[in-house]
Formats: C-alpha cells, sequence, structure tokens
C-alpha cells in the first residue's frame, strides 16, 4: 500500500472512529489530502462518521469540503447511513448542509424508507416535517407505508398516515398496504388502514380484494375483522375463485369455518367449474371437506368435464379424502365426460388403497368408459402389477374385449408391461385372441419389440404365423421394428421365413429396406429366399419404393412408443405426423391398429371400409358400419350413426349421430334429397312429418310429433313438447318445451313461457306466459299482473291493485288496503298494519310487528327488531336491529349504533350510541367521550378530561391529574407516579416503579429495570434494561452498552462501557471510542497497550514506533467499512396466488412469505 493510501485509509479510519484530533492533524499536515476519498468498496470519510454518530467528525468534514451527498456501496449516502442507525442530530446537520432528502440508491430506496425499515421514529417525524417524499417508491414499487405493514411496525404506519400517506398506492405486483398487511395477518394495522380511507374491496389487477389475500394466507383474525367491516364475501377474482374457495384449497380449516359462519356459499364456480369442495378434494383436506358437506356442498355436484368431488379425489390421489367421500356415500358410478370413473382412474394412477376402498364400497368392475375400456383394461396399461390381479380376484373379466376386440393382455403386451403379462398368462388369459385389424397379443408385443413380454407369450404357446387383415406376420414387424434377438426367437419357434404380403413383400426385403444388415444375415442363414419376385418378375430388391412407403410405419412405431408414457397422453403432435404414412396399398397407420387401445382418439375405431377414399380413420371412431358409397363423409361425423341412406350427398355425418332414420320426403332436408337441411340438427329426431316446410331440422331434436300445420314454428323449440295444439299461431314452439296443453285462445302467448305451467287461465289476457311457471292458479280479475312475478306464490287478494305479482311470491296474504305497496317486498312478511302508510312493505320481512305511528320508519330497517319506542322520533329503524329499549329522550342518537347496548345514560348528549357498543355505563358528565372508545372499560374517572375513552380500555384506575397522558398508553401498567411529566404511559408497560425525578427518561425503556438512579441524567433507559445499577455519576454512558454488566466504574468519563476498563486508564489524554463494529479484537492486554502505543505515535507525530512494533502496526485498526446497510431482507410479497384454482397453478405458502428479517434488536428498534 502505498504512503498516499495509508494516510488515506487513517484518515478513514479516524473519521469512521470520530477522532476529531487525529482528523484535524492529518487534514493540517497533508495538504493533498483528499477529503471525498473512497476506498474500492467505496466507502467515504464522511458515510463512515455519519454511520457510527460522530457529530464532531461530521461538522469538520463538511468545513473542509466533505461532498454531501457523495455515494458509497449500493449509491447509498451519508445522509442514509445517519437514517438507519437513528442519528438525528446527523441528520439535521447533513439537511442543513442541503443533503438530498429524496435521493435513492440503486435499490431506490430513499432516507425516509432507510428509516422506517429500521424503525427511527424521531428521525421519520423529522424527515417528515422537512417535507420527504411520504410516498416514495423503491424499484419494487414499495412506498414507506408497505414496507412497515408487512414489518408490523403501528407506530411507524400512525405517523405516515398522520402526514397523509396514501392506502391506494400499488406496487410493481399491484399489492397495496392494507392487502400486505392482510397477508402479514397485521389487524391492527389493517384497522387503521381503513379508518385512513382505504378501500377494503379493492382489487387487485388479478382480481384478489384484501379478504381474499387474508384467506389464501389463512389469517384468520384479519379475516373475521374484515367480515365484520362488511367485506364483500363473494367476490372473485380473475379466475373466478372466491375467499372461501382459496381457503379451501390452501387447507386453511379455521378460515373456512369462518367464512361458512358468515354464510359463504359453497355452491359458487370458478371460471373452469370447480367449486370450493372440488378444490379442497384436490388437495386433500378431508376436515375442510367435512364441513362444506355440512353447509350444504353437494356431494355429486358434477363439473362441466363431469369430475366430481370423489374423481378429483382419485385423480389427485388423496387415498384419505378418497375414503371419507366414500364414507359420506358419494357416487361410485359417477363417470367423467369421457366416461372413466373413480375406479378407473384409481387403477391409472396405481393405488392400491383407493382400488380396494372403491371396490369394497360397491364400484363396478364391468364399467366401460367411451373407448369400450374397463378398468381391468386401463390397469394393464399401467405398469401396476397388484392391481388387475385384485380386480380379476374380485371378478373382472380377463378377456373383455373393448370395441374393436382389444383385450386386456393386448394392452399389457402394447405396453411392455411384461409382469402384468405373465400374471395374465398365468390366470388363463386366451393368447390367439384377435382385434378387429386382425392383430394378435405377439403382434402387438413385436411392435413395441419388448422381449421379455416376446418371450412370455412364446413360452405359452403363441403362434408366430399368425397374420392380420393385411397378411403381415410377426416376423415381418420384427424385421421392421426389431431386434436380431427377437427374429431369432420368431425364427426358432418356427417362424414362416418367406411368408409374402400381396405375392410382393417379404421379412427379408423388409429387412433390407430397413438396413439391418444383421437382420438380413440371419434371415440369409436361416434360408430366406433371396430371389424372390413379384408378380411383374421384380425381385425383392428392386421393390424399394414399395417397401419404403411401408417402412414409414416403423418411424410411426418409433414415434408411439416414446409418445405414449405410462400413464400420461400421447404426443398428439407425434401422432399427427405419424398418420400422414401410407404404404403400398394406401392404408394408414391405423390400419395396423399398433397404438389401438393406448390413444383416446382411436380408441374404439371399427373398420373403415377400404375403398372409402377420403375417410380419416381417426374420425370413424364409434361407427359401427358406413355405407361404401357415403362419398364426402367425415367418418369422424357419423360416430354412433347407424346407417345413414346411400345417397344423402352433402351430408356432415357427424351432425346424424343418433339420428334413427329421417323421412325420405321431407323436403328441404339433407337426408337423402333434403337438401338445404343440416343434418346435424335431425339428431335424436324420430320422424318428422313429410310437410313440416321450412323447418330446421335441428330443432326437431327430441320431439315426438309436431303438428302438420304448426306453419312458422321453430322446430327447435318444440323439443321435448308433446302436443301443441293446432291453432296456436304465433307461437315459437322452442317455447312450448315442457309445456303440457297450453289454451286455445292463449293469443299473444309466447309458448316458452308457459314452461311447466299446468293450466293458465283462459283470459288472463296480456299475460306473459312464461311468467306463469310453477303458479298454480292466478285470479281472474288481476288485470295488470306480471304474471311471471306471480310464481310460486298462492292466492293475492282480489283488490291489491297495482301490485306487482312478481313480488308476492312466496308472501301469505298481504292486507287488503295496503295501498301503495310494492308487493314484491311483503315476501316472507307476516302481516304488516293496516295503517302504515309510506312503508316499504319490503322492508317489513321478518319483521314482527311496528309500531302503528311509527311515522317516517323505513320499515325494511326494523327487521329483526322488537319494538321500538312510540316517540323516538328521527331513528332510523333499521338500526335498532337487535336493540332492546334506547331511552325515549336520546335525541339524535343513530339507533343503529346503540346495537347490543344495554342502557346509555339519558343525558348523554352527543353520544354517538354505536360506540358503547359493549359498554357498561359510562358515566354522566364523562363530555366528549367516544362512547364506542370505551368499549370493555370499567369505570373511567370523571375527571379525566381529554382523555380518549377508547385508549384507556383495559386499564384499571389512572390518576386523576395524569394530565396529558394518553390512557391508551397506559395499558398494563399499575400505578405511573403523579409527577411524571412527559411520560409517554404507553411505554412504562410492565414498569414496576419508575422514580419520580427521572426527568427526560423514556419510561418506556426502563422495561424490565429494577430501579434506575435518580440521577442518571442524559441516560437512555433503554439501554439499561437487564442491568442491575448503572452508577449515578457515568455521565455520557452509552447504557446500552452496560446491558448485563455489573458495575461499571464512577467516573470512567467518555468510556465505551463495553470496553476494557485498562484500555481508559492507559488512554485518558488520547480517548479513542471504538464503535462495535470497529473494535480490534483484543485477545490479551498486550494487544490493547499496542493499539495504544500507537495511536498516541500517530497524533505525536512520530516516524518510528516502539520496540517490537511493525512499522505497518500504525494501520492495523483502520475501519473494514465495507457498509451492508440494513434495509432489511426483500421480502418475496409477491404469490401469487398461482392456485391450484381451477387451472392448476399453486398458492402463496403464508409462513414462508411472511419470515421477515427483522432488526437485530426488533423490539427495541425504535429510537428514544
Amino acid at each position: 500500500m502505498g504512503a498516499g493510501n495509508s494516510k488515506q485509509e487513517l484518515f478513514l479510519s479516524a473519521s469512521g472512529l470520530g477522532d476529531v484530533t487525529l482528523i484535524k492533524h492529518l487534514l493540517r499536515e497533508n495538504r493533498d489530502l483528499d477529503v471525498n476519498w473512497r476506498r474500492p468498496d467505496r466507502a467515504s470519510a464522511l458515510a463512515a462518521a455519519s454511520l457510527f454518530g460522530h457529530v464532531d467528525a461530521v461538522t469538520v468534514l463538511l468545513r473542509n469540503g466533505a461532498e454531501v451527498d457523495i455515494r458509497g456501496q449500493n449509491d447509498s449516502t451519508p445522509l442514509m447511513c445517519a437514517c438507519q442507525e437513528g442519528h438525528l442530530d446527523i441528520v439535521e446537520i447533513l439537511l442543513h448542509h442541503n443533503a438530498d432528502i429524496n435521493i435513492s440508491d440503486r435499490r431506490g430506496v430513499t432516507p425516509l424508507l432507510i428509516a422506517c425499515v429500521n424503525r427511527r421514529l424521531k428521525v421519520i417525524n423529522f424527515l417528515l416535517q422537512k417535507n420527504a417524499g411520504i410516498d416514495a417508491k423503491d424499484n419494487d414499487g414499495d412506498t414507506a407505508l408497505m414496507i412497515s405493514c408487512v414489518k408490523g411496525y403501528d407506530d411507524v404506519i400512525k405517523k405516515l398516515l398522520l402526514h397523509g400517506a396514501s392506502t391506494h398506492i400499488t406496487n410493481n405486483v399491484g399489492h397495496t398496504a392494507l392487502t400486505l398487511a392482510c397477508m402479514a395477518g397485521q389487524t391492527d394495522i389493517v384497522r387503521e388502514l381503513l379508518k385512513h380511507g382505504a378501500d377494503i374491496n379493492a382489487k387487485k389487477e388479478d382480481g384478489f380484494t384484501p379478504l381474499m389475500v387474508a384467506s389464501v394466507n389463512g389469517k384468520k383474525s384479519t379475516v373475521v375483522f374484515l367480515l365484520q367491516q362488511e367485506a364483500q364475501m363473494e367476490a372473485k377474482e380473475n379466475r373466478g375463485n372466491t375467499a372461501l374457495m382459496l381457503a379451501s384449497l390452501g387447507g386453511y380449516a379455521e378460515t373456512v369455518k369462518i367464512l361458512l359462519k358468515h354464510g359463504a356459499c359453497v355452491k359458487t364456480t370458478n371460471n373452469v367449474g370447480h367449486t370450493a369442495l372440488t378444490l379442497t378434494c384436490m388437495a386433500g383436506h378431508s376436515d375442510i371437506a367435512e364441513d362444506l358437506l355440512q353447509h350444504g356442498a353437494d356431494i355429486n355436484a358434477k363439473k362441466e368435464d363431469g369430475f366430481t368431488p370423489l374423481l378429483v379425489a382419485t385423480l389427485n390421489k388423496r387415498t384419505e379424502l378418497v375414503n371419507f367421500l366414500l364414507q359420506r356415500e358419494a357416487d361410485t358410478e359417477a363417470s367423467d365426460s369421457d366416461g372413466h370413473t373413480a375406479l378407473m382412474l384409481a387403477c391409472l394412477k396405481g393405488n392400491i388403497d383407493m382400488v380396494e376402498g372403491l371396490i369394497r364400497h360397491g364400484a363396478r368392475m364391468d364399467a366401460k368408459n367411451n373407448f369400450g375400456m374397463t378398468a381391468l383394461t386401463l390397469a394393464c396399461m399401467a405398469p401396476h402389477t397388484d392391481i388387475p390381479g385384485i380386480l380379476i380376484q374380485h371378478g373382472a373379466n380377463i378377456n373383455e374385449r373393448n370395441r374393436d376386440g382389444i383385450t386386456p393382455l393386448m394392452i399389457a403386451c402394447l405396453n411392455s408391461n411384461s409382469k402384468t403379462v405373465e400374471l395374465l398368462l398365468q390366470l388363463k388369459a386366451e393368447i390367439e385372441v384377435k382385434d378387429k385389424l386382425g392383430h394378435t397379443a405377439l403382434m402387438l408385443a413385436c411392435m413395441n419389440d419388448n422381449r421379455d413380454v416376446i418371450r412370455a407369450l412364446l413360452s405359452h404357446g403363441a403362434e408366430v404365423n399368425t397374420t392380420n387383415m393385411l397378411d403381415i406376420t410377426p416376423l415381418m414387424i420384427t424385421c421392421v421394428t426389431g431386434t436380431y434377438d427377437t427374429a431369432r426367437d420368431l425364427l426358432q419357434h418356427g417362424a414362416d421365413i418367406n411368408a409374402r404380403v400381396d405375392n410382393r413383400v417379404t421379412a427379408l426385403s423388409l429387412a433390407k429396406a430397413n438396413n439391418n444388415k444383421f437382420i438380413v444375415d440371419l434371415l440369409l442363414q436361416h434360408g430366406a429366399d433371396s430371389e424372390a419376385s413379384n408378380d411383374d418378375g421384380d425381385t425383392a430388391p428392386t421393390l424399394d419404393s414399395s417397401v419404403h412407403q411401408l417402412y414409414g410405419l416403423s418411424k410411426l412405431l418409433q414415434l408411439l412408443k416414446t409418445s405414449v408414457s405410462e400413464t400420461d397422453q400421447p404426443d398428439l403432435e407425434a401422432l399427427m405426423r405419424a398418420t400422414t404414412l401410407q404404404d403400398f396399398i394406401g392404408s394408414q397407420a391405423q390400419h395396423f391398429e399398433a397404438f389401438d387401445g393406448m390413444l383416446q382418439d382411436i380408441m374404439g375405431s371399427t373398420t373403415p371400409t377400404r375403398d372409402a377414399t377420403g375417410f380419416t380413420p381417426r374420425d370413424v371412431t364409434g361407427s359401427p358400419t358406413p355405407t361404401r358409397g357415403a362419398t364426402g363423409f367425415t367418418p369422424r361425423d357419423v360416430t354412433g350413426n347407424t346407417t345413414p341412406t346411400r345417397g344423402a350427398t352433402g351430408f356432415t355425418p357427424r351432425d346424424v349421430t343418433c339420428s334413427t332414420t329421417p323421412t325420405r320426403g321431407a323436403t328441404e332436408f339433407t337426408s337423402r334429397g333434403a337438401t338445404e337441411f343440416t343434418s346435424r340438427d335431425v339428431t335424436g329426431s324420430t320422424n318428422p312429418t313429410r310437410c313440416a316446410t321450412e323447418f330446421t331440422p335441428r330443432n326437431v331434436t327430441g320431439s315426438t310429433t309436431p303438428t302438420r300445420g304448426a306453419t312458422e314454428f321453430t322446430p327447435r323449440d318444440v323439443t321435448g313438447n308433446t302436443t301443441p295444439t293446432r291453432g296456436a299461431t304465433g307461437f315459437t314452439p322452442r317455447d312450448v318445451t315442457g309445456n303440457t296443453t297450453p289454451t286455445r285462445g292463449a293469443t299473444g302467448f309466447t309458448p316458452r313461457d308457459v314452461t311447466g305451467s299446468p293450466t293458465p287461465t283462459r283470459g288472463a289476457t296480456g299475460f306473459t306466459p312464461r311468467d306463469v311457471t310453477g303458479n298454480t292458479t292466478p285470479t281472474r280479475d288481476a288485470t295488470g299482473f306480471t304474471p311471471r312475478d306471480v310464481t310460486g306464490g298462492t292466492t293475492p287478494t282480489r283488490c291489491a291493485t297495482g301490485f306487482t305479482p312478481r313480488d308476492v311470491t312466496g308472501g301469505t296474504t298481504p292486507t287488503r288496503c295496503a295501498t301503495g305497496f310494492t308487493p314484491r317486498d311483503v315476501t316472507g312478511g307476516t302481516t304488516p298494519t293496516r295503517c302504515a302508510t309510506g312503508f316499504t312493505p319490503r322492508d317489513v320481512t321478518g319483521g314482527t310487528t311496528p309500531t302503528r305511528c311509527a311515522t317516517g320508519f323505513t320499515p325494511r330497517n326494523v327487521t329483526g327488531g322488537t319494538t321500538p319506542t312510540r316517540g323516538a322520533t328521527g331513528f332510523t329503524p333499521r338500526d335498532v336491529t337487535g336493540n332492546t329499549t334506547p331511552t325515549r329522550g336520546a335525541t339524535e342518537f343513530t339507533p343503529r349504533d346503540v346495537t347490543c347496548s344495554t342502557t346509555p345514560t339519558r343525558g348523554a348528549t352527543e353520544f354517538t350510541p354505536r360506540n358503547v357498543t359493549g359498554g357498561t355505563t359510562p358515566t354522566r358528565g364523562a363530555t366528549g367521550f367516544t362512547p364506542r372508545d370505551v368499549t370493555g372499560n370499567t369505570t373511567p374517572t370523571r375527571g379525566a378530561t381529554g382523555f380518549t375513552p377508547r385508549d384507556v380500555t383495559g386499564n384499571t384506575t389512572p390518576t386523576r391529574g395524569a394530565t396529558g397522558f394518553t390512557p391508551r398508553d397506559v395499558t398494563g401498567n399499575t400505578t405511573p407516579t403523579r409527577g411524571a411529566t412527559g411520560f409517554t404511559p404507553r411505554d412504562v408497560t410492565c414498569s414496576t416503579t419508575p422514580t419520580r425525578g427521572a426527568t427526560e427518561f423514556t419510561s418506556r425503556d426502563v422495561t424490565g429495570s429494577t430501579t434506575p438512579t435518580r440521577c442518571a441524567t442524559e441516560f437512555t433507559p433503554r439501554n439499561v434494561t437487564g442491568g442491575t445499577t448503572p452508577t449515578r455519576c457515568a455521565t455520557e454512558f452509552t447504557s446500552r452498552d452496560v446491558t448485563g454488566s455489573t458495575n461499571p466504574t464512577r467516573c470512567a468519563t467518555e468510556f465505551t462501557p463495553q470496553g476494557s476498563e485498562e484500555l481508559a486508564k492507559q488512554n485518558e489524554e488520547v480517548a479513542l471510542p471504538l464503535p462495535a463494529e470497529c473494535q480490534v479484537m483484543a485477545d490479551n492486554d498486550n494487544q490493547i497497550k499496542t493499539i495504544t502505543s500507537v495511536v498516541k505515535a500517530v497524533r505525536m507525530g512520530l516516524t518510528k514506533v516502539q520496540d517490537g512494533q511493525k512499522e505497518s502496526s500504525s494501520l492495523n485498526y483502520s475501519l473494514n467499512m465495507n457498509f451492508n446497510f440494513s434495509y432489511g431482507q426483500r421480502v418475496n410479497i409477491e404469490n401469487s396466488e398461482n392456485l391450484a384454482l381451477g387451472d392448476g397453478s399453486f398458492y402463496i405458502n403464508n409462513e414462508e412469505a411472511m419470515a421477515l428479517s427483522e432488526p437485530a434488536d426488533s423490539e427495541n428498534a425504535q429510537d428514544q
């Protein structure tokens, strides 16, 4: 290190130690000394002095040209250093020298943010007074208020809100201060934010509300508070999930109970059809599932894809929950949209416990999915040997065939499950069964070339020379897809080496086309005819063109082997590429059914005819036999159709699915001559009439026999209708769905509207028949009624002129003269009084008997109320819900507010009765009290003027003359002394008895202390926590340092008590306070002596040092100031909420998210 840098290092160290004498000496003796010099780690003298709180050093440096905003590590400034450690005096000095109060470092952190993170209250207050940017954001978009909410600093939050911090600002991921407080479960802070205008129902960009955030993190106390504040419980986020769904998925049972108790709907669905119950089943929370079922959740409710809670639990391998649902009699036969039952899914997942549980509860083993597969067939697809055995043991058919003739053994061979194959063979599965394309189990095994499976089949006598419908043998398949060993095994078991396909292709030609020299040699060694020729005289080697086309099938099979995993769906993209391959006769891969039984799209396919040019074999899945001449058909579309007519040119076969026989003469049909018809529309129709001109056949789906003359009918609309009347001109047949017999003269009816109605009256002119759905018999003269409105009503009275019949739904008998009533409103009401003029009948729902003269009442408001007093003029009756008897003269009361109150005093003028909720008896003269605040208080003293009664909650008896106290703060305190003027009573919590004259003490700081001495002026009482008895005269001590110390010396002026007594004695002349961050770790007294001597030598300008000391010793104590400011670990507060909320995504782990990094002394991190 050069001499120049040595001086600079020494200067930096002196600044960090606050040694003003040395600083001045170095500046005076070294004119070239750079006061703004920075080490490679960017530490500077001013930053060091500011960080460690050396006021004099900071002043000297600024006078000598120190740059006030010099940048350090992470672009921090001296002001940030001072704010971090709470050095208010230095903050004031720096700002006086024009330090930038809103400067930010690389992280976007400002001095105010630094102070808030470290809970430096005095510094925060001073910065706010100096107009620091209160809503400034860091790089993550977080403000000082947001960070304080996450950390739970309620005192910091109150200061920020008092100075106008915004509650509506969002960070980079959409969180507000309120949602962050809800995420952390800081209920008190949530309450404070709401008081200052935070929106309780504000949504983030993803749709999450504060209630959802609290629910998804399981913060039950916060959830309770938000619900009490009427947060919207049924609001949905962008994926359609409610708070109940999020809590159910997260497994927060207590939160779920709270939401259910407050009436959360259990049947609400999200965007993909999940309910709270299905989400719980997905996550496997049995306790929550039980709560949901007890509150009305449907155990067999289906999503749009057919999934029930049992199917969801099975699919997600939630064994415990499956057993729970089975015990609650969940339907074991329910299936999804592909026809899979719970047993089938359990077999695919390989869960033995679920399989056995389902069998015990009666699950059918012969049930088939949409592709004709049973549970046993699916079990053979997965590599779980035990499950097929269990199913067969309980009666499953070992030789069950699907629509294409595929057996469980074939499926096991195709999936290379050798153990399952061996088990099935031992249980006598039929080995020579062929599927509809002629494949045997051995052929399918050769396609996958699994030698263990092939050997098992051969050892059980499988025929090696069997052929499929294209005359292909197992050996030929092996020559395309297999290995030398498999070919040798087949030859050893008698495979025909010279078998041909169409007298052209042999095993040898295929092996040559596949460039498999080893198999070619093997075939020649076993006598293959190398001169074999076709009918045109071509020898095998000249068949390359045709053979290579067939060889393409091997590529297909290789694709399929990698595209179908043990239990997952296949790679459909690979399948689409593969299906374009054809052999020499134009057959595609589907004709070989190489992967039949595995791929969903071919499962259940039958046999499209050979000359059905243009067929897409995939499309004929499920179709039995389309006719040969059905040119232009899309075979997929004829799925399920029986026999479309031959000449039905232009049909879209898919559309005639399920149709039996469209009539011949239905002109304009698209059956044979039904030109312009859309055949799809006749799905399910039996016999539409011949003359139904202009019918849209789609519309007659399900209709039996619409009448001939029903001109202008839309046949679709008569679906399900039996016999609409002949003259129902103008009807929309769709509307008469389900109707029995509408009357003849019901002119103007919209038949749709009479759905479900038995017999509307003849003269109900002007009725909207739809509205009378479910109604029994509306009265004849109810002119002007909207029949829809009388749905469910019994018998509205004759003279109820002006009623809206809809409104009397469920009502019993509204009184005759209740003129002006809105009948809808009397739903559920019993008998409103006769003279209650001006009432809104809707409002008296559930009310018992409002008094006669309660003029001006809003009857809606008296819901649940018992008997408001007669003269309570100006009351809002709604507000007296649950109240017993408010006093007569309580003028200006808001009755709503006295809910649950017993008896507020008569003269408590200006009380807000709502606030006395739960209070017993506030005193008469407590003028200015906010009664709400005395909740839970016993008896505040009469003269405690200026008290905020809320604050004395839980307090016993604050003294009479404690003027200026904030009663809230004395919570839990016993008896603060009378004259402790300036105390913050809150701070003396848990203290026993602070002395009377301990002026300027911060009482909070003596928490836990026994008896601080009277004269310990300028002590920081906080620091003596745990200390026994600091001496009286230890002026200027850093009391914090004597924590745990027994008896520091009385006169050790300027000592750092944490240091050594001997160091103080030897250095009386040149006191050198070493902060904890800068101390040289002295192992023994010699090191301390050495350091002391070096300091003295440097100060005296000596160039040499004492014997036994290295010349470089003068630099050994230089500061290693790697300023890593404790801004606090950033918390990844975005979950984000990626929950499997319908789309498979996952949710917040609140314990990890809220594991915040607090300051080292978080309990005492506030300044004095």
